[in-house]
Order: C-alpha cells, then sequence, then structure tokens
C-alpha cells in the first residue's frame, strides 16, 4: 500500500494505492490521524486505487472519522472501487462514511459545507 497527501488550508486528500490489509492499515491510520493532530479539518480518503480492503482497514478509516469529529472536522471517502463498495454496503458503512464519486466534488461538498 502507499499513500499519497496533498494539503489546502484546513482540507487535507489522501490518495490511497494497492491493498489495504492488516499488515499495513496501521500505516494508512496514523497518516490520516498525523495529518488531523497537523491541523487539517476535512480530509478526503480517494479509494480508487484500492482494490481489496480488510475489516483492519475499515477500521483505520473509521478510527481516523473519529480522531477528526473530536476536532470539529470531518473524514470523506472518494472512487470506492466495486469491491470495496461491496463491502461498505454489506457492512451498511456506505450510510456512516460519506463517499463521493471524485475528489473534487467531496472537496466541493465539504468546502461548502465549511462555509
Amino acid at each position: 500500500m502507499f499513500v499519497e497527501k496533498t494539503r489546502q488550508g484546513d482540507l487535507a486528500v489522501f490518495y490511497v494505492r494497492g491493498e489495504v490489509d492488516l499488515y499495513n492499515s496501521d500505516v494508512l491510520k496514523q497518516a490520516l490521524i498525523q495529518s488531523i493532530r497537523a491541523g487539517a479539518r476535512t480530509l478526503v480518503v480517494d479509494l480508487d486505487d484500492v482494490g481489496y480492503m480488510d475489516s483492519s482497514g475499515i477500521g483505520a478509516l473509521i478510527a481516523a472519522r473519529a480522531a477528526a469529529e473530536k476536532e470539529g472536522g470531518r473524514v470523506v471517502l472518494s472512487r470506492l472501487q466495486a469491491g470495496v463498495a461491496s463491502v461498505f454496503r454489506l457492512t451498511r458503512l456506505d450510510s456512516f462514511f460519506e463517499i463521493f464519486t471524485a475528489v473534487d466534488e467531496a472537496a466541493g461538498a465539504l468546502s461548502r459545507a465549511a462555509v
């Protein structure tokens, strides 16, 4: 798994690539939480290049969302591949997370909500 971050003010976008599983989900969790601690209040996690995510990856996203909400922020997801989207639907996490079809759409929704 590889995580690339871009940041614009309070908004951080994370581009995640590869499988997110027990062996590397803590790297994702720490990257997200570290960004929140550094002042990012709104995070978009782009999962377009993630073909597989297990429960530990989902746990990392839930932990990041909890950390962001504690600081008055939000974590949203974008561009879930079919297999990952299916896991979110089956676990009903598609109603827990805001999921967007594009990073720009997510960023725009977050910036409008902040106004």
